[in-house]
C-alpha cells in the first residue's frame, strides 16, 4: 500500500512539471514569435533603406558624405577638404564634335 501512494505522489508530482513546462513552452513561444516579428520588421526597414540608398545619383553621394542617423554621434573634427575624394575624366582622347561638355559628362556619369 505505501508503495503504491508513493508512486501515486510521483505520477502527480510528474504530472505537475510537465504542466509547468507546458506553460514554460507556450511562453517562450510568444517570445519567439514577438522577436521574429521585431526581426522582420527591422529587416524590412533595412531593405527600404537600401532601395532608397540605391536610387540617389552619383552626384548626391559625393555631395552628401554619409553620417549614420544616430544623432548621438558626432565628428571629433569637420571632414577636411584635402580627404574628400575626387574624380577626373581623361577625355582627351575623345573627337571635339562630341559635344562634351561637364553636363553631358555628369549625366553619362549618373546613368
Amino acid at each position: 500500500m505505501e508503495m503504491t501512494r508513493e508512486l501515486k505522489e510521483a505520477v502527480a508530482k510528474q504530472g505537475e512539471t510537465v504542466h509547468e513546462m507546458c506553460k514554460q513552452m507556450v511562453e517562450i513561444k510568444d517570445q519567439l514569435a514577438e522577436e521574429l516579428q521585431r526581426v522582420l520588421e527591422q529587416l524590412e526597414t533595412i531593405a527600404a533603406n537600401a532601395t532608397d540608398r540605391s536610387q540617389r545619383s552619383y552626384t548626391d553621394v559625393t555631395r552628401h558624405p554619409f553620417l549614420p542617423h544616430d544623432d548621438s554621434w558626432t565628428l571629433a573634427a569637420p571632414p577636411n577638404p584635402t580627404d574628400v575624394l575626387y574624380c577626373t575624366i581623361d577625355v582627351s582622347r575623345l573627337e571635339d564634335e562630341a559635344g562634351l561638355s561637364a553636363g553631358t559628362i555628369l549625366a553619362t556619369m549618373e546613368n
